[in-house]
């Protein structure tokens, strides 16, 4: 098959239409170069959103054309620059191809002459000004002379140095320091810092490291010791005014067409100031603020607490506190420093069951390595996981002290285990590993104290219903500890951005509190004659066994803030979970534990409330003891008053699902910094198998006093 052609007369037909588009084309060629001739048109350029570039484009050209000016678009909010007003169709063309090799884009437009003409770029001055309002004052001044005028804010990158008193535990103490540095003429700030738990107040940022340093010792005079130096990221913004003027602008006689700085700029770092995306600075990581690299060594905390017991049944009358701790720390250079600590707790009991025990521990010793996105610390050390306040769920591999059972806030119920822990700060991002060599138990009173989850008078376990068959093996059995071994290992990537944080962790962790298991061999001798007590008991050396079993933990929480309200999600998924069924069998199930929480400042500032919920599911089919759901409602409230000199604050755990009551009100007296005086009451109430329950008879009034160094 041959290809297609057309014939001669199949061409003539075609070639007809083609002639006629031409000759058409001409035709309107011709038309549009008469209305050329007989009106004037000008090129215009596209948009510039800032005045100066609309001048630097201008001076692109402007050597090699005539009357090139600028206009102000107020529809597009933007500047163009306007060149060659021409009735010559020839002097058009040539200014497009002048105008295409400077690299703008423009088009043709008729002259409009209701519309005012364009500036010409004769003399062009750039104002410097750190403040907004100054700027924008000189701006409407130059367009009242006829002049064009344009601020253009003026971001630089710059390294600061920020000064922060660190490690407050409670906002209403940070806020006191605060105020107390703004009555000594100190600008302060108060913010809660990425991946950190407690409150910061920052007392300035510097460009100069000899500011910083002259601050940190004006905040030493004044008895801070817990000075950091925490380097930032930022941006300086300045405002420059540009005008474009035809004549010369008042007092100045430059040669036309000379760009004048009519006032030199502000040195660098002046300006207004922005941290990066955060309302709050963030700190990559914190130097402890010790110019002279010298050791520092004094009291950390001491205590001493009194509590008297209202309740006749009790078997105690009083239960009273003494704690002190001191602590040594030096660095070595830049990078390296090393830590220090110990603590001596002193419990007191009196009444029927009275004992004094005086017990030495460590607290946070280490060697620590610090660089600007790295952080490496080996040696004891308080990790906190998660982001609730009294019960985070991905909390799993900190030891809990349960001494006092739960008298005292969740930072004063951790104690400090052996690690190496490597934190790697990457933007935002923060991922934190830790590994545990040696796994230490719980803190756990002995059980002759009333805080001792283990009742050897009534026969009771906590968190247990009564039983008949235990009861009696409870009050006359032995207690044995399975608590070596590995500690374990987690990893944490967490996430600090504008008003949503988040993080999500994995953890081979074990159980730090003690869940008591019966003995096999004496179930076994129970269960074949229940009424023989003794030959249960005789059955095996050890009654009961404290396991702390093994979990791998998958988890997650996230936080974001509604306007003056902070949300808060936390949740995690345990592989193995303490259990006992009703024939008394020790068996680990999966769980489920998550809490969600809101935090919120109600009409005045100084009220702060938080309420969280939360709850713990045992997910298996087997009929068990254990409380298979429990929801629980719990959180605080306080507010300051009498110009933060008192603190009145409420802290409380209710049962949803069954009746579990805990109420501590506290009153506090805090204006001799950093001594408090406190008065306080702690209630509990429930059904026999709740926290609450179990400690019925313990209610206790306190007074006390303390003091953080």
């Amino acid at each position: 098959m041959t290809p297609f052609t057309e014939s001669p007369a199949q061409e003539s037909h075609h070639s007809a239409p083609a002639v006629a588009t031409v000759l058409l084309c001409l035709l309107l060629l011709l038309i549009g170069s008469a209305a050329l001739a007989d009106a004037p048109s000008r090129l215009v350029s596209e948009p510039f959103p800032g005045l100066l570039a609309a001048v630097e484009a201008a001076r692109a050209v402007d050597h090699k054309l005539d009357r090139v000016g600028i206009v102000r678009d107020r529809e597009a909010n933007a500047y163009r620059v306007v060149f060659e007003e021409s009735s010559d169709p020839a002097d058009i063309l040539n200014a497009q191809r002048i105008a295409g090799q400077a690299g703008l884009r423009v088009q043709v437009v008729s002259v409009d002459p209701s519309l005012p003409p364009p500036m010409p770029v004769a003399y062009v001055t750039v104002s410097t000004f750190t403040d907004p309002e100054e700027a924008v004052g000189e701006a409407a001044q130059a367009r009242n002379r006829g002049e064009l005028a344009d601020v253009e804010p003026v971001r630089q990158d710059i390294g600061l140095t920020s000064v922060q008193l660190t490690g407050y535990t409670n906002r209403a103490n940070a806020r006191r320091v605060a105020r107390n540095l703004e009555a000594e003429g100190i600008e302060a700030v108060i913010f809660s810092p990425a991946h950190e738990r407690d409150y910061v107040v920052a007392a300035g940022a510097f460009r100069d490291d000899r500011r910083a340093r002259e601050q940190t010792r004006r905040l030493q005079v004044l008895g801070y010791t817990n000075v950091s130096l925490v380097p930032l990221r930022g941006q300086v913004e300045r405002y420059e005014v540009v005008v474009v003027s035809g004549d010369v602008p008042p007092g100045f006689d430059p040669a036309p067409g000379v760009i004048t700085l009519r006032r030199p700029p502000p040195p660098p770092g002046e300006g207004v100031l922005v941290l990066g995306e955060r309302r709050d600075p963030v700190a990559a990581f914190a130097t402890p603020a010790q110019p002279d690299r010298t050791a520092r060594i004094g009291l950390d905390e001491v205590r001493a607490e009194a509590g008297v017991l209202t309740d006749d049944s009790a078997r105690a009358d009083g239960s009273h506190y003494l704690h002190a701790g001191i602590v040594a720390e030096w660095p070595f250079n830049d990078r390296w420093s090393g830590r220090l600590a110990a603590r001596v707790d002193s419990y007191i009991q009196t009444g029927d069951d009275d004992f004094t025990r005086t017990i030495l521990d460590y607290g946070e010793s280490f060697v620590r390595y610090r660089a600007p996105q790295r952080r490496v610390t080996l040696g004891a050390q308080t990790v906190l996981w998660g982001r609730m306040d009294d019960h985070a769920p991905t909390d799993r591999l900190s030891v809990q002290d349960v001494r006092r059972f739960m008298l005292d806030d969740l930072q004063d119920r951790r104690r400090a285990v052996f690690a190496a822990r490597w934190e790697e700060f990457i933007g935002e991002y923060k991922m934190d590993f830790m590994v545990i060599p040696v796994f230490r138990p719980a803190e756990v009173p002995r059980h002759d104290n009333i805080w001792s989850p283990v009742d050897r008078s009534r026969g009771r376990i906590i968190g247990m219903p009564d039983d008949p068959l235990l009861s009696p093996l409870i009050s006359e059995g032995r207690f044995a500890e399975d608590d070596d071994g590995f500690g374990g290992w987690g990893i944490r990537l967490s996430r600090a951005g504008r008003g949503f944080d988040y993080a999500v962790t994995l953890q081979h962790a074990r159980h730090s509190l003690p869940y008591y298991e019966l003995d096999r061999d004496v179930r076994a001798a129970l269960l074949a004659d229940p009424n023989d007590i003794g030959g249960a008991l005789a059955a095996s050396s050890d009654t009961f066994i404290a396991r702390h079993p093994r979990t791998w933990v998958v988890g997650g929480d996230l936080g974001f803030s509604v306007g003056r309200s902070t949300l808060r999600f936390e949740a995690a998924w345990l592989s193995d979970h303490p259990a006992t069924t009703e024939d008394l069998r020790y068996l680990e199930v999966e769980a489920f534990d998550w809490a969600a929480g809101v935090e919120f400042f109600p009409g005045d500032a100084d009220l702060r409330v938080n309420v969280q919920v939360g709850g713990l599911h045992l997910m298996t089919s087997e009929d068990l003891l254990d409380r298979e759901n429990v929801y629980t409602l719990f959180g605080d409230a306080e507010n300051t008053f009498a110009r933060d000199r008192w603190r009145a604050r409420l802290r409380y755990s209710l049962g949803i699902d069954r009746h579990d009551v805990y109420l501590n009100p506290e009153l506090a007296f805090i204006a001799w910094e950093p001594h408090e005086i406190y008065l306080g009451y702690h209630h509990f109430d429930g059904a026999r198998d709740t926290l609450g329950g179990f400690h019925r008879d313990h209610d206790l009034i306190t007074l006390g006093w303390r003091a953080r160094y």
